[in-house]
């Protein structure tokens, strides 16, 4: 099992494609404000994502298993950036998320 130069291409214009989003609010609006650390993580995050997906997709046949493995996939990406961005975790945790 090897990733596809086409793969990695399209995962790599997929990630770009939507860290360009916060990037063009950056522009328009004062409501987002992310440094070149929070675009570097965050795309390492939307890159490992894509990675993982294209990799369940080449070795998973089963269209059961690749719906709840690819479903797991977002689940959990979107749990490490909920935390990086808010500390969801933490603050459900401590209870003091409002």
């Amino acid at each position: 099992m090897t990733l596809r130069k086409t793969s990695l291409v399209w995962i790599a214009m997929g990630t770009t494609g939507l860290l360009s989003i916060p990037l063009l609010l950056m522009a328009t609006t004062n409501a987002v404000n992310w440094k070149v650390g929070d675009f570097l993580i965050g795309g390492a995050i939307l890159f490992s994502a894509g990675i993982l997906f294209d990799i369940m997709l080449q070795s998973i046949r089963r269209l059961s298993h690749r719906i709840v493995i690819g479903l797991l996939i977002v689940a959990v990406t979107a749990l490490i950036w909920a935390e990086l961005a808010v500390g969801l975790i933490e603050n459900l945790l401590t209870g003091s998320l409002r």
